[in-house]
């Protein structure tokens, strides 16, 4: 599952009838969807939904931008000194974009500048910064009530330093959502335009593919939890079939299936080993929440 804010997955039951039934992506202000309606209609049913009025008394709404644009004094001024990742979108790298690691001082005046530059040869994406991880106290923004039941962000932040939590920023034009600032097209089916301060929740196994229209900053999660675990499961499942057929000609050699967990963990970012880890962690903190011995995450 994932949801993305724009600031400028879902369940192994899937209800083929609504997805033929369903002409428009339902829209709801966040002050009359409760938390039962999303979970019943929504990420139960694995469809996609967007929520308005989520992000306006988030940090990024109220000091990252100025006039609804991104504000980029103050965000050189605060996060100027970090390092982040470049994706060129005008150059393909076999199934990807160019990347390059870049000061993100260097990447504002970039952005600064570029509707200003007569000649644009590339489109530069800031893409899958880990902002939150690496400033564990800057509280941003919060965790919409929506997508509160995070098992794999909950796993890996506590247990592996790392996450699947990252803000994405880029000028129009470039692509890849709760929006702070700008709008996003999505190709998705139904197509769908997300305006700043809404967040677009992306079913498990929703393809889709998204164009920024406007100046563009979101925070995006990828994330799981008992509605969507079965689908990880199998979709972990036919990644490691497609493993085993790729190096079939080497069946035959010694630690064959430990070389398919290897290569299935570069490939798909875990393992049955690591999955195994990942639910025991879940099914022992859920354990210890109900006998009382840890509270509620």
């Amino acid at each position: 599952m994932n949801f993305e804010i724009d600031t400028s997955s879902n369940s192994g039951l899937v209800y083929k009838s609504d997805y033929d039934l369903m002409v428009d992506i339902p829209v709801f202000n966040a002050s009359k969807l409760s938390y039962n309606d999303f979970f019943q209609n929504y990420m139960l049913r694995n469809a996609p939904c967007i929520i308005k009025n989520i992000t306006d008394l988030w940090e990024t709404s109220l000091f990252w931008l100025k006039h609804n644009k991104p504000n980029f004094d103050y965000l050189l001024e605060k996060y100027g000194q970090s390092k982040v990742t470049i994706y060129n979108c005008s150059e393909r790298y076999y199934n990807s974009q160019k990347t390059r690691e870049a000061g993100f001082d260097e990447y504002l005046n970039y952005w600064k500048n570029f509707n200003e530059l007569s000649d644009v040869s590339t489109l530069d994406y800031l893409k899958d910064w880990h902002l939150k991880l690496i400033n564990k106290d800057d509280n941003f923004y919060e965790v919409p009530i929506y997508f509160a039941s995070d098992w794999l962000n909950e796993y890996y932040t506590q247990c592996l330093n790392d996450d699947y939590r990252f803000v994405y920023m880029g000028p129009k034009n470039t692509c890849w959502s709760a929006n702070v600032c700008g709008r996003k097209k999505w190709l998705f089916f139904p197509p769908v335009v997300q305006n700043p301060g809404e967040v677009i929740f992306v079913p498990s196994g929703w393809h889709h593919q998204v164009w920024n229209l406007d100046d563009t900053i979101s925070i995006n999660h990828n994330w799981v939890n008992g509605c969507n675990i079965k689908t990880m499961l199998n979709t972990m499942r036919d990644s490691l079939e497609l493993v085993r057929k790729e190096i079939e000609d080497c069946k035959s050699m010694d630690e064959f299936e430990q070389h398919c967990q290897v290569m299935l963990n570069a490939s798909f970012g875990m393992d049955y080993y690591k999955f195994y880890e990942f639910i025991k962690f879940i099914g022992i903190s859920r354990i210890e929440m109900i006998i009382g011995n840890k509270s509620r995450i």
